[in-house]
């Protein structure tokens, strides 16, 4: 769910009816049990994508038309 859907951990809770702290755990658990990953020798670089998440406000507004 969480991989398919790009969702937060509380949207999760909510689906799940449960808190989101738990979901947090159980995801965490989870990665824990499965080890760490193997890499083939020959992969020389790996790309991640980050997630970025405003709390609050933005401290620029980006609706504001520039010339």
């Amino acid at each position: 769910m969480y991989r398919k859907g790009k969702n937060s951990y509380r949207m999760i809770g909510n689906i799940l009816k449960t808190d989101h702290t738990l979901v947090y755990r159980w995801i965490k658990e989870y990665a824990e049990s499965i080890g760490e990953p193997e890499v083939n020798e020959g992969v020389e670089e790996i790309e991640f994508d980050e997630k970025w998440h405003f709390i609050g406000s933005k401290k620029q507004d980006m609706t504001e038309k520039g010339d």
